[in-house]
């Protein structure tokens, strides 16, 4: 049983990434991770920071967004 939740809990959070990621591309007029700015990120964690309640996938995915970027050579 704790697999098939498992896999469902995957699964919402590749299709939270998929619709985040795409609103992100469509307010920053990215393709891609690598295409996002230092201001860009910024706005996004200033986003997170604020007082403005934010679903809890939403939040995740956003983070990993931030810290793919890190990640990112630069």
């Amino acid at each position: 049983l704790g697999d098939v939740y498992k896999r469902q809990a995957d699964m919402l959070e590749e299709r939270a990434y998929d619709w985040v990621f795409q609103d992100v591309q469509e307010t920053y007029g990215v393709d891609n991770l690598e295409d996002l700015t230092e201001g860009m990120v910024d706005e996004i964690q200033d986003y997170l920071d604020g007082e403005e309640w934010i679903e809890g996938y939403v939040v995740m995915v956003l983070q990993t967004i931030i810290d793919g970027w890190e990640g990112v050579p630069k």
